[in-house]
């Protein structure tokens, strides 16, 4: 499993804990590192959802949904599963209130 995690000093940019989801997901694509294998980050449509404790949780996803290679705020229940797909999908974790990428990975391939 490939893991990656940046940490950025919260004093270089705006407090995150106060931004809604749209400018949580600018912070964090600002700053994120994608894995090894994965293809700029413009190639992907991202979906992201605010959980209930207060993680932002991504997945990219590269030509499987003919997506619109933007990046959309969706509910938990609206957010697309997949179960592999290699570094066509990427899943990601960010903290907002630590300012900090948790997780981020490409998906296994079946």
């Amino acid at each position: 499993m490939l893991l990656a995690a940046l940490l950025m000093s919260a004093c270089t940019g705006p407090d995150v804990r106060r931004l809604d989801g749209a400018q949580l997901m600018k912070t964090l694509e600002q700053q994120v590192t994608l894995p090894k294998g994965a293809s700029p980050l413009s190639d992907y449509t991202r979906y992201y959802t605010l959980t209930n404790d207060g993680m932002l949780v991504g997945i990219y996803v590269k030509d499987f949904d003919g997506g619109d290679r933007q990046a959309h705020l969706a509910s938990e229940r609206e957010m697309p599963i997949f179960f592999d797909g290699g570094c066509s999908v990427i899943e990601v974790q960010y903290d907002p209130d630590a300012n900090k990428v948790l997780r981020i990975r490409c998906n296994g391939i079946a």
